[in-house]
């Protein structure tokens, strides 16, 4: 007996018949019934239309009882190579008559259904081919198959809203499917043709939570977190989703507490994230972080208690920038909760030193120094950050803050330099009015009037409280006069008066001062300015008449000047 069984004969196309023994086969008796299907494949192949050849082929096989025969050949020449070579409009006529045989006629619907899909996927645009699968399913339980052959439709439509149409309907045939695994695959194919659709990614998210694929879930959440493209809510739902999954089914403490961190930054009040951060706090991997957010959250909810008693606690373990933001937080509790101006002072100390650029630390710190009297302390340890700043604006703010140390603990020589550093450096608008505050009341006492009238300009320019602002306004117009080489402050001085206690004078001399100057739109402010606080009807319209003249007088512009003369019938009246 040999040991090597013999070689199977390999099955080769049957011979391609001519037209007459064609027409001969379906007319007379089908006795090739592999021939004539190989026959017609063969059109197909060559792109010429087969006609009614495939519907007398069906009739022929119920005639002469070759049923079988044809639905095995239709099985053999679909599952060969040579078939997928075909275009795809081939492809889709071979498998189209396919499932009309074998559901008309062989009776095998879930046959008829593959061929049927086959066919869909080669030509997804063609209406028979559509049409054919929805009334086969329509009513069935096969809601993925149908979802699935709408998604095939809606590949092929470019008009943005009646494609997410389609997606839709694919949506709500899935609601009802039993089978997970085919949900998930037709959602796979929903997410890779629209990114964007919240309600196919979320139903992804939920079918593969569902059958314990918790990281492929977490994977598609974070990713679409990555897009920014959610709605803050939904972004807030999708990250209290992921926190419960990465603390309970994944027991991931590194990717829990990111999400802790997102959650608690936006809603301190969280109640989800804050439960989740109170366990990790006892994970010493992520103990840090879970103490730090947890301190920020109760901070910002105002249980200052309870954040103290945190940020005590991390102290212990903190490092690096983080130590220093909980040292300055913990010094003002101190001073605000338990009323330690010095314990505050003491922890403020420092912070300072290691990082001078925190604006609220920083002017607390002098706040105290200050108020303590621990002002040579604060010089000595404000000199040495300002050596090492190189930061222009942050300079600034510390010399600033060195002058007035300096100048409360009497070295008044020292405070003026630094002070007068600043002004020079004009670079940070609060620093400079607060140096030009502090120098106005040195050169007041030195009787310096010229650099008096120099840094009450710069008080008048950036101060924003009136009260102090027409102060040093009233001020520097005695020292400056119209008509002298002080003019332009004066006028300056005088602008700053308008609405107040002096506005009569100051627009009186500004009046004066842009008649002879020539400027005419300065003078037009003026009148207006005067005109509306004028009791009297007629001045006022003689003001607003003449505000009008001046304005209309340096503009060629139609739409302005017919403005300029509905306001003035406005104010005025319509008759001079």
């Amino acid at each position: 007996m040999p040991s090597i069984p013999p070689k199977m004969q390999s099955r080769r196309p049957p011979a391609v018949l001519q037209l007459e023994e064609l027409n001969e086969q379906l007319n007379t008796r089908l006795d090739q019934v592999d021939a004539v299907l190989e026959t017609l494949a063969m059109l197909l192949a060559k792109g010429e239309p087969p006609g009614d050849f495939f519907s007398r082929l069906h009739l022929a096989a119920v005639r002469d009882g070759r049923l079988a025969d044809l639905a095995f050949a239709y099985e053999q020449i679909t599952q060969e190579r040579r078939v997928r070579a075909l275009s795809a409009e081939a492809q889709s006529i071979l498998y189209g008559n396919a499932a009309e045989f074998y559901d008309e006629l062989f009776g095998d619907r879930e046959a008829a259904l593959n061929w049927a899909e086959k066919a869909l996927f080669a030509v997804p645009n063609s209406e028979p081919n559509y049409t054919r699968i929805e009334r086969w399913l329509s009513g069935s339980v096969y809601f993925a198959r149908m979802a699935r052959a709408r998604i095939a439709v809606a590949k092929c439509i470019p008009d943005v809203d009646e494609r997410r149409t389609w997606v839709g309907l694919a949506l709500r045939d899935l609601s009802s499917e039993g089978n997970a695994a085919s949900a998930i695959e037709v959602l796979e194919s929903i997410a890779q043709l629209d990114p964007d659709e919240v309600e196919a990614a979320a139903a992804l998210e939920y079918r593969l939570l569902g059958v314990g694929r918790f990281r492929e879930a977490a994977r598609r959440m974070e990713a679409r977190l990555a897009t920014e493209q959610l709605s803050p809510a939904e972004a807030h739902r999708v990250r209290e989703r992921l926190l419960a999954l990465y603390t309970n089914e994944m027991a991931d403490p590194f990717k829990a507490i990111g999400q802790v961190e997102s959650l608690l930054s936006l809603d301190p009040g969280n109640a989800a994230a804050l439960v989740a951060a109170e366990k990790l706090a006892s994970v010493a991997s992520v103990a840090p972080r879970a103490l730090s957010a947890l301190a920020d959250a109760q901070y910002a909810l105002g249980n200052l208690d309870r954040a103290a008693a945190l940020l005590s606690h991390e102290l212990k373990i903190a490092r690096g920038p983080r130590r220093q933001e909980i040292q300055g937080k913990l010094a003002i509790l101190r001073q605000d909760i338990l009323g330690d101006a010095a314990g505050a002072l003491e922890l403020l100390g420092p912070v300072v030193a290691v990082d001078p650029s925190r604006d609220d630390f920083r002017e607390r710190f002098v706040r105290l120094s200050l108020q303590l009297n621990r002002t040579n302390d604060a010089a000595r340890l404000l000199g040495r950050a300002l050596q090492t700043v190189k930061e222009t604006i942050l300079r600034s703010r510390i010399s600033c803050d060195l002058g007035t140390v300096l100048l409360q603990s009497g070295e008044v020589r020292r405070a003026r330099a630094c002070l007068e550093e600043v002004i020079r450096a004009d670079n940070d608008a609060q620093s400079v009015l607060r140096s030009a505050r502090f120098l106005s009341d040195i050169y007041q006492q030195s009787g310096e009037l010229k650099l008096l009238a120099e840094v009450l300009e710069l008080v008048v320019v950036h101060e924003t409280e009136p009260s102090l602002r027409e102060t040093a306004a009233y001020q520097l117009t005695q020292l400056c006069q119209p008509g002298t080489e002080d003019e332009r402050r004066a006028i300056i001085a005088w602008r700053a008066l308008v609405n107040s206690a002096h506005a009569d004078a100051a627009l009186a001399l500004l009046k004066s001062h842009y008649e002879s100057s020539g400027d005419a739109l300065e003078l037009a402010n003026v009148l207006e300015h005067m005109a509306s606080r004028s009791v009297d009807i007629d001045e006022q319209r003689s003001l607003y008449w003449r505000v009008a003249e001046l304005r209309s007088n340096v503009t060629k512009d139609k739409n302005t000047l017919i403005s300029l003369w509905q306001g003035l019938i406005l104010h005025g009246g319509a008759t001079r």
